[in-house]
């Protein structure tokens, strides 16, 4: 039995909002940066960086954040740049940016302080979701699991946004592989694929050689750079754990994950495997380019508790009912493998039961 649903529909079913680790506040005066919340839809925080940056005349290192949002959906999240603003300057900035499809706002200024945001030091992200074009009873079969299962578990797989973007080429591990085997000129090939919108400020030769390529990339955002190692390091530890799976004394199944690939997962309802899971990675020199080994640990499993909240008619499916869900992941876990986790579950007891 398939699933059919569907996520991200539209803009509104799926709402991010950031749980940050606030940073210490200080008087405006005795300050270099700005810390302020930013709520954005059809843009990644990449994006957002970019156009922040732009509009405040900054520099790539001014601008940081705790997280890494994509393009769908609305998100909100903190960051900070190396600049003091006030009240006026945000009512000029979010006059630029109101489209629908493409739309960036400055929420608030949260406050100011004496040092930059730190990526990845922040607890974890709230999400809201309505998961679409269910049919009635499977709308609650998911409301009954989550309702009846205070603890849901799954395993921590990235999802296909750690690897591309929609409407693009899932190729980012690509790039990382290439820059990690020093094969610029495929890093630099793959980057042209990949529908980056910096690629548009490289003025490029006609003849790619290995040198020209590196030093295409080193025009671009460094951080930018580091999520391509990072996103092959994903890719690296998503085959590895799943490897793990299937040799452990578990009963697995390998299910295919678009834009993924094939990746194991626990048969059974009750199983035993370690909290921690960790795998060689790379790692990427700001200042020399360098790549480096560097282990990359991640949680195997991670729980959680999802609040069903009601079930209503499809207005976007023709007879189809939705489910709207509410819950809370940690840093660097994916809501979309945990609803996809779930319906496989689903599935999986469904065809037991015949």
């Amino acid at each position: 039995m398939e699933f059919n649903y569907k996520i991200k529909q539209k803009k509104e079913d799926f709402i991010v909002d950031e749980i940050s680790l606030q940073p210490d506040f200080y008087h405006c005066k005795k300050s270099n940066f700005s810390y302020l919340w930013i709520e954005k839809r059809g843009m990644t925080t990449f994006d957002a960086i970019d156009e922040i940056k732009k509009i405040f005349n900054l520099n790539y290192e001014d601008v940081s954040a705790q997280g890494l949002k994509d393009e769908d959906g609305i998100t909100s999240q903190l960051i900070s740049i190396r600049k003091i603003i006030f009240q006026n300057d945000l009512k000029l900035f979010n006059k630029k940016y109101t489209s629908d499809d493409f739309k960036l706002q400055i929420k608030n200024i949260a406050g100011y302080g004496i040092r930059p945001l730190i990526p990845r030091l922040l607890h974890g992200n709230n999400f809201k979701l309505i998961i679409r074009n269910l049919n009635k009873v499977t709308a609650k079969l998911f409301y009954n699991y989550c309702r009846d299962n205070r603890f849901i578990s799954f395993i921590n797989y990235y999802d296909n946004q750690r690897f591309g973007i929609a409407g693009g080429p899932y190729n980012t591990h690509l790039i990382g592989e290439s820059i990690v085997n020093k094969d610029w000129v495929r890093a630099f090939k793959e980057f042209e694929k990949s529908k980056n919108n910096e690629i548009n400020r490289i003025e490029k030769s006609e003849k790619l050689s290995s040198s020209l390529c590196k030093n295409y990339f080193k025009k671009i955002n460094f951080s930018k750079l580091s999520f391509f190692v990072s996103s092959y390091n994903s890719y690296l530890w998503n085959k590895n754990a799943s490897d793990y799976l299937v040799d452990e004394k578990i009963k697995t199944h390998k299910y295919n994950f678009p834009e993924v690939g094939p990746l194991a997962l626990p048969k059974e309802s009750i199983f035993k495997l370690p909290n921690i899971f960790t795998v060689d990675a790379y790692d990427i020199n700001k200042n020399t380019y360098r790549v480096l080994q560097k282990p990359q640990t991640r949680n195997l499993i991670v729980t959680t508790t999802i609040f069903p909240l009601n079930i209503e008619k499809d207005e976007l499916n023709k007879n189809k009912y939705c489910i709207q869900v509410s819950f809370f992941l940690p840093t660097g876990c994916y809501a979309t493998m945990l609803i996809k986790q779930i319906f496989i579950k689903l599935n999986d007891n469904i065809c037991l039961e015949k």
